[in-house]
């Protein structure tokens, strides 16, 4: 209940940072942060949850990403996919 209740929350009241991630803006990161702005992108996110969920007494742990590659390779698809749906 508490992991769903942390959950739900985030999603309520934190949005992605579309700026930030398309243009390679640096962007918050840190829960404090996070919560005063209500913005960040995925990193933040984990940030935050993990933060949330120890205040709450949950075991939680972060797995650690190289998104250099992967995130380009996303952009890449998301941008051509745009094109090919908006017919471009």
């Amino acid at each position: 209940m508490k992991v769903r209740a942390i959950f739900k929350w985030i999603c309520s009241n934190i949005r992605f940072d579309t700026e930030a991630f398309w243009e390679d803006k640096p962007t918050y990161t840190e829960p404090k942060d996070i919560i005063k702005h209500k913005v960040t992108v995925a990193k933040g996110y984990a940030n935050l949850f993990s933060a949330l969920a120890k205040k709450a007494n949950l075991q939680v742990f972060t797995i650690l990403i190289i998104p250099s590659i992967t995130t380009k390779i996303c952009k890449l698809f998301l941008v051509q996919s745009k094109f090919a749906v908006g017919g471009h």
